[in-house]
């Protein structure tokens, strides 16, 4: 039976796991160690490491932000500015 961590973890990430299967190995196993009372010592550092792989899964298929001076340079090419 999954736990707190794993459970949130996993309708956070449902989206990602089939474009980016090792990262989302890597947040379930790092929900898994958060779950574990045993683990406590090294919550910390699971937890700071799991939010990087969180934000890095948020991404996939995200639709990319374009600079301005992009934006300005096509504006420019179709005579629209």
């Amino acid at each position: 039976m999954p736990g707190r961590v794993e459970s949130a973890v996993a309708d956070e990430i449902a989206a990602a796991v089939e474009v980016r299967p090792g990262l989302a190995a890597i947040a379930f196993n790092l929900a898994q160690l958060l779950d574990n009372p045993r683990a406590a010592s090294r919550h910390a550092a699971a937890a700071k490491v799991l939010v990087g792989v969180l934000a890095d899964l948020g991404k996939v298929g995200a639709p990319r932000r374009r600079s301005g001076l992009s934006v300005v340079r096509q504006m420019t090419e179709k005579g629209g500015a």
